[in-house]
């Protein structure tokens, strides 16, 4: 085998995101401190519109820069693209175990096989898929950020904002305390994902997409 190093195609796509994330900040805050700029002066109500020839959109310069400074739904966007990322590689490193192709990273996906990847199913939650996949890999849980309980904590959040869950329900709240006693979300409260929060989950999704990267390649070389 060859001992040039690869790269995943995942990571490609984590690429993308993390930019779009990080330009969409730099934009959001660039158009927030224009609003507020001292030498402006603003009078009266403002309102901002946009058309793109087929719909129309109006609001309130207050409204405008309150959802810009907030950014707890655009967060939130960008947590449920973090784990279907997460989740389309997994059946990736599903289908190299299955059937023992360890030189798709080297060579590429051909499109014959990406229709069989994603007829693939991660069956059970994270903890049972996670565990597989780690084990046929020549990898554990132990290697990964927060580790398995921290994953679950991730899958269970995500799986409530997917659900359109706008608050901390009992159900969710105590599945999430269970594996994450010192959770710092509140039963009942509002889900709101803030950027702290952002990067603690992503940190864990990306340290669990490394260890199953590092275990094809390492398995590969066997």
């Amino acid at each position: 085998m060859s001992n040039e190093w690869v790269t995943a195609p995942v990571w490609r796509d984590w690429r993308a995101l993390m930019r779009t994330l990080y330009c969409a900040r730099i934009a959001f805050d660039a158009e927030i401190n224009k609003w507020r700029h001292p030498s402006l002066s603003i009078t009266g109500d403002v309102k901002l519109g946009f058309s793109d020839g087929d719909s129309q959109y109006e609001t309130d310069l207050a409204d405008h820069i309150a959802t810009l400074s907030d950014g707890s739904f655009f967060y939130s966007m960008i947590f449920l693209r973090a784990v279907s990322i997460m989740e389309n590689h997994a059946k990736l490193v599903l289908f190299i175990m299955n059937e023992k192709k360890w030189d798709i990273f080297n060579r590429g996906i051909r499109d014959d096989e990406y229709i069989q990847i994603d007829a693939l199913e991660l069956k059970g939650g994270i903890e049972a898929w996670g565990t597989k996949l780690l084990a046929g890999v020549g990898q554990s849980w132990d290697r990964v950020y927060k580790e398995k309980n921290g994953m679950m904590e991730v899958m269970f959040l995500r799986n409530a904002i997917a659900h359109g869950y706008s608050r901390m329900t009992t159900d969710v709240f105590n599945k999430i305390k269970a594996v994450s006693p010192g959770t710092a979300l509140k039963e009942h409260s509002e889900i709101i994902i803030t950027h702290n929060m952002l990067r603690e989950y992503t940190g864990r999704i990306k340290s669990l997409l490394r260890i199953l990267c590092d275990g094809v390649c390492h398995t590969s070389k066997v």
